[in-house]
């Protein structure tokens, strides 16, 4: 966009330009995938897979207590003082 406020290219050679010019095949791609993932936000699906993932999982005590947690004051502990 800035080398079409300068003047360096036209639009046309911008946008139309296999060697410099935007792949719309990718410009597609990514307006599908945004499409899909908000009908399935909208659906509520990555709630249901969050809440069924969470059920699936074996109960380990108090949340922040596992071995996920304790891998962060392990790394501080190890880290050099000063």
């Amino acid at each position: 966009m800035l080398m079409l406020l300068i003047g360096a290219t036209n639009a046309e050679r911008a946008f139309f330009s296999e060697e410099s010019g935007v792949d719309w095949n990718v410009i597609v791609l990514l307006l599908g995938m945004m499409l899909i993932i908000t009908v399935l936000q909208r659906t509520g699906v990555f709630e249901f897979v969050a809440i069924w993932t969470a059920k699936r999982q074996p109960r380990r005590g108090r949340i922040g207590h596992g071995p996920s947690s304790s891998g962060g004051s392990i790394c501080a502990a190890n880290l050099p003082s000063g």
